[in-house]
């Protein structure tokens, strides 16, 4: 059957759950059994501290790196048809990294800029988020970068923690279930941040006005996602 107008297939397809959306990259190596038992795990660690959470002793944070190129502000716009709308690029392979992390609390975005993901800039990302909120103890959430166990943080950890008891450590890592990158928040977060800047790319003549806009538009950032209850089941104060 071929229909005259191209709206009979659109209804067709509507009355078919069918929907024109973005792909989502997933990991063949990804265990959804894995990631559920991981989840549950994590819940109970963070229930069990529940009281420090809620007083502000302790944070939990969801971590995670991004590194973006020029490139990758570019994206889909409204324009006029059969013209190109073209967005002055100088050099594509100028690149920044971030580091952030989410407060699972009260969702509260923090991130640095850092030239690359590494053990020497992990740690020195941590340290930050400790002169910012100093006597803190911190729970991070993170997936398993080599660097996230690198022997510069294996160092810092044992130094911070030496002669504590775990419930007291200044640092607890806890790592996410591998090949899963959904399952971490935080990666909501960049998603958030590189759709601004392709909507906004007219803004931006030059890399270093990207990187200002992204930064600017995250950096202590609340949001309202659904994800962090996956972890933490703890109501707000009205």
């Amino acid at each position: 059957m071929v229909y005259h107008s191209k709206q009979s297939y659109y209804d067709l397809l509507h009355e078919a759950k069918l929907s024109w959306h973005q792909t989502q990259a997933v990991n063949p190596k990804g265990d959804e059994v894995q990631v559920l038992q991981k989840r549950e795990e994590i819940k109970k660690k963070l229930a069990a501290r529940q009281a420090d959470i809620v007083s502000g002793e302790v944070i939990v944070f969801a971590e995670d790196e991004c590194h973006f190129v020029w490139g990758d502000t570019l994206g889909y716009v409204w324009g006029r048809q059969n013209e190109r709308t073209e967005v002055p690029i100088t050099n594509v392979k100028q690149r920044q990294s971030y580091y952030g992390v989410m407060n699972l609390y009260n969702q509260e975005f923090i991130l640095n800029p850092y030239e690359g993901g590494n053990g020497a800039n992990t740690v020195s990302f941590i340290e930050d988020l400790q002169e910012l909120y100093p006597d803190k103890k911190f729970i991070m959430l993170w997936d398993g970068a080599k660097y996230h166990g690198s022997e510069e943080v294996q160092a810092y950890l044992q130094k911070v923690n030496q002669g504590l008891d775990e419930k007291d450590w200044k640092v607890t890592c806890i790592r996410f279930a591998p090949n899963a990158p959904h399952q971490n928040p935080v990666e909501d977060v960049w998603l958030q941040g590189k759709n601004f800047l392709r909507r906004h790319f007219y803004e931006n003549k030059t890399f270093q006005q990207v990187k200002q806009s992204f930064f600017n538009f995250l950096n202590k950032k609340v949001f309202n996602f659904e994800k962090p209850n996956w972890y933490l089941e703890i109501t707000q104060p009205v």
